[in-house]
C-alpha cells in the first residue's frame, strides 16, 4: 500500500545546524490501481457489443428480362479467370479499340 519513510541519517541539529523539519518521502504502491485498470478494461471489452459489418445491397438484373441499355461511357466490365486473375475493360466489348487490362494487387 502506501508508506512513509523517514530519513534516518543525522539530523541537522545533531550536525550543528539550526533545527528544521525532517523530510518525509512518500511511497505509493501503484499495484492495486493497475489491477483495477486492467479489470475495467476487461469488463468493457466483454460487455461491449461489436458492430456487425454493413454491406451495401446489390441489385442484380433478372436473368430472364430484357438487356439494360448501357451508355458507352458508363460500361466497366470485370472478368475473373479460374486462376484468380482479374481482367477489366472500359466501354462496350464490341468496340474495336477495347483493350483488356490485367489487374494486379501489387500495382499502386
Amino acid at each position: 500500500m502506501a508508506g512513509i519513510e523517514i530519513n534516518q541519517s543525522q539530523s541537522r541539529l545533531q550536525r550543528g545546524f539550526a533545527r528544521k523539519q525532517k523530510k518525509l518521502s512518500l511511497r505509493i504502491d501503484m499495484t492495486p490501481m493497475v489491477d483495477l485498470g486492467f479489470l475495467l478494461i476487461t469488463f468493457f471489452i466483454f460487455t461491449s457489443s461489436m458492430n456487425e459489418p454493413k454491406a451495401m445491397d446489390l441489385l442484380m438484373p433478372e436473368s430472364d428480362g430484357p438487356d439494360t441499355p448501357v451508355a458507352k461511357s458508363g460500361a466497366f466490365t470485370v472478368l475473373i479467370d479460374k486462376d484468380a486473375g482479374i481482367y477489366y475493360y472500359e466501354g462496350l466489348p464490341d468496340d474495336n479499340n477495347t483493350t483488356i487490362k490485367k489487374f494486379s494487387f501489387g500495382d499502386p
